[in-house]
């Protein structure tokens, strides 16, 4: 029967171990180091997009607030000048209805002064017409012919 030797042979181990150094050699300049090569470039490349996507993030973060604060600002003076031409078109206006009431004063005393002086000329008229009238019609009643 076969026997189990447990004893190492030397040249062997040494015969295995200058085939796993290398394999070992081989494997890490042909497999091992490219690999690892590419994840260190991958890694970078994501993690130096990952910065630059947060440094834009921020970039943009603090455009949009500075943005906010001048749509502010300028809805501020948008409001501050809505509101002086507000103002000023009231004045406007308020010119516009004292002019309006002024001419219509004036007018309205002009045609007042126009009606008395008509209604006084015919009163003058009336004074003088009615007696002549009254002459008038008492001859045709009195006298017919």
């Amino acid at each position: 029967m076969a026997q189990l030797d447990l004893v190492p042979n030397p040249t062997i181990v040494m015969a295995q171990l200058g085939i796993f150094s290398a394999a070992l050699v081989v494997v890490n300049k042909l497999y091992v180091a490219p690999y690892l090569k590419l994840r260190s470039a991958r890694e970078s490349r994501t993690e130096g997009r990952d910065a630059n996507v947060k440094s834009l993030t921020q970039a943009r973060q603090e455009k949009a607030e500075y943005l906010q604060q001048a749509m502010k600002h300028a809805y501020q003076e948008i409001a501050l000048e809505k509101q002086k031409l507000h103002r000023q078109a009231v004045l406007d206006q308020d010119e516009i209805v004292k002019k309006a009431r002024e001419e219509s004063a004036a007018h309205f005393e002009q045609r007042r002064v126009a009606i008395q002086s008509q209604f006084e000329q015919a009163r003058q008229d009336a004074r003088t017409k009615v007696p002549e009238l009254v002459d008038s019609l008492y001859r045709r009643l009195i006298n017919p012919h």
